[in-house]
């Protein structure tokens, strides 16, 4: 970095375990100033300035690179070395030579840039993560996907009006094609969106740039007033149902299960297993998950994922925690209840010690997946169809974690940097961009193109063909898994999907539902081109790497 321009670049870390407003209350920006974001004037006449990211925005929990330049009240460029300091410490830290900052807080927060006598401020918006893909391991027949523009598209069926087209399902059962999700009152599209989330019974949430939710779909795990199902987005509220639940930096719905994690690091959750007071009754508002020992509430989250009436979450430590209903062992701890009413750590197979290192985790329909730090793969729970990668498979269930084989058997899946836990089969994708799946094959959903395997199953991970039916998936940037379908997202921005294409769940349009077992590209909304997600930096992120 040449100092002498006046120039300097900051490395904006928006780590985990922020802190934040998850119960309702409004992200308190803190310059309230009528300024653009990125650009602070003083009464002096100095100014700072943000060159880059362009749109003066930063997503929790990744770092970015950003430029600030500082001009005195003639406009000339400062030079030297310039210093920063945090307006409110609690909301961003900041390196004192600029090297740096930490934002602790969705919202608009503000930095002072200085050299010598010059000073001024300047502005950066903290915001969620993006994610394209909202198909989850529990997401049965249909599809959730958000644009770069920020809209949502869906498609497959509509059960519970799912799709948000403001009809129920007896109105339109599926959808062949992509189609925008209509805003609240119907008539237009809805927008401002950066990631999604669908479940098996037909609800869909959707995470707004300023940390809040909208839900439709089946009542039950809407978070807020209802009892019929909803065919057009509306807010979730609050645990007091005097506002609107915020602060939310990712959500994620299995069945009737929803989690949302708040930017001060801590847990909501509402409908069936909420992990809260008592576990087994249906919340209708978000409430605080409870803390591990039962007092207090869950803290120093990093990521959560929902399964089927069961959630996992990951803490900054590295340690995964798990509650809800407990068929098939899926919480991973030893023990036999049927609801475990709290989180509790899920526990590795060798030692009986928590699992630690985990960068990753994935909540599947009755098992979970972790990634570590070493690039290997955890797994536990529900073993029907030999999704977890053991070589074996007589539907016995395993409740502790044990390490995913590699392809032959002898030895341990390695270099992967995503996961992805399905109904009965799960995926992974390495460092190299190549696609691994196993597990369940019935619907040709572990994308094995002609070479079914015997038994229609695979009971160790074995490479996903590409769109030709020959040759390895490459070029992959992020991976999903449906109950029997599966979805990877491609370097140039392409969605591709494979697998059970019940009720037009692949996005072929037409009136054809044959299963695939080539990885294929979904079309764009008017079917007569490729969907497109492009440009992939809007999604900083596509691993949800969270630590």
């Amino acid at each position: 970095m040449n100092k002498t321009t006046g120039l300097a670049t900051l490395l904006v870390c928006v780590l985990t375990a922020c802190g934040g407003g998850g119960g309702g209350s409004t992200v308190t920006p803190v310059d309230t100033a009528p300024t653009p974001i990125g650009t602070a004037p003083t009464p002096s006449g100095a100014q700072a300035s943000l060159a880059a990211p362009g749109s003066g925005k930063t997503p929790w929990n990744v770092s970015t690179p950003i430029t600030v330049a500082l001009r005195d009240s003639s406009g000339a460029t400062i030079a030297g070395a310039l210093t920063c300091a945090s307006a409110n410490t609690v909301a961003l830290r900041v390196a004192a030579d600029c090297s740096s900052v930490t934002g602790m807080r969705l919202g608009v927060q503000t930095l002072a840039v200085s050299a010598g006598s010059v000073s001024a401020n300047v502005s950066i918006k903290v915001i969620p993560q993006a994610q394209p893909i909202g198909t989850l391991g529990s997401t049965q027949n249909h599809n959730l996907v958000v644009t770069p523009a920020g809209k949502v598209l869906a498609w497959g069926g509509n059960y519970k009006g799912v799709l948000g087209q403001g009809k129920t399902y007896t109105a339109m059962n599926s959808v062949a094609l992509p189609t925008p999700v209509k805003d609240q009152a119907g008539t237009g599209e809805l927008s401002g969106i950066v990631a999604a989330s669908t479940g098996r019974e037909g609800t869909a949430l959707a995470l707004t740039e300023d940390g809040e939710v909208w839900s439709w779909g089946d009542y039950r795990s809407l978070g807020r007033t209802a009892n019929v199902e909803e065919t057009l987005p509306g807010k979730v509220r609050n645990a007091a149902n005097n506002g609107t639940l915020s602060g939310i930096v990712s959500v994620s719905i299995g069945d009737t299960n929803a989690v949302a994690l708040a930017d001060d690091g801590t847990v909501y959750s509402w409908g069936a297993y909420p992990g809260q007071a008592d576990s087994s009754s249906q919340r209708q508002f978000p409430g605080q998950v409870r803390a591990v020992t039962g007092a207090g509430v869950l803290s120093n989250v990093v990521a959560v994922s929902a399964g089927w009436n069961w959630s996992a979450a990951l803490t900054g430590d590295g340690k995964v925690v798990a509650w809800g209903f407990n068929s098939d062992a899926r919480t991973g701890q030893s023990t036999t209840i049927m609801v475990v009413d709290r989180p509790s750590y899920v526990q590795r197979d060798s030692d009986g010690t928590a699992v630690d290192g985990i960068v990753a985790i994935s909540a599947g329909y009755g098992f979970g997946m972790a990634l570590n730090n070493a690039g290997q793969v955890y797994t536990w729970g529900s073993n029907f169809m030999g999704q977890l990668g053991q070589n074996t498979s007589n539907n016995t269930s395993r409740p502790l974690a044990l390490l995913v084989k590699n392809a032959d058997g002898n030895g341990l899946l390695s270099n992967i940097k995503m996961v992805s836990a399905g109904g009965n089969h799960a995926m992974a994708l390495d460092q190299d961009g190549k696609v691994f799946a196993w597990g369940n094959a019935t619907s040709g959903q572990l994308g094995d193109g002609p070479n079914r395997p015997v038994m229609n199953q695979s009971l160790l991970p074995r490479a996903v063909v590409n769109s030709l039916g020959i040759g390895q998936l490459s070029n992959i940037a992020a991976i999903a898994t449906g109950d029997t379908h599966s979805l990877a997202l491609d370097n140039d921005g392409r969605l591709l999907i494979w697998g059970d294409d019940y009720q037009q769940n692949l996005g072929q349009g037409g009136t054809s539902t044959t299963n695939l077992a080539v990885p294929t590209p979904v079309k764009d909304t008017a079917g007569s081109g490729v969907l497109s997600l492009a440009p992939l930096s809007t999604w900083p992120n596509l691993t949800s790497r969270a630590r």
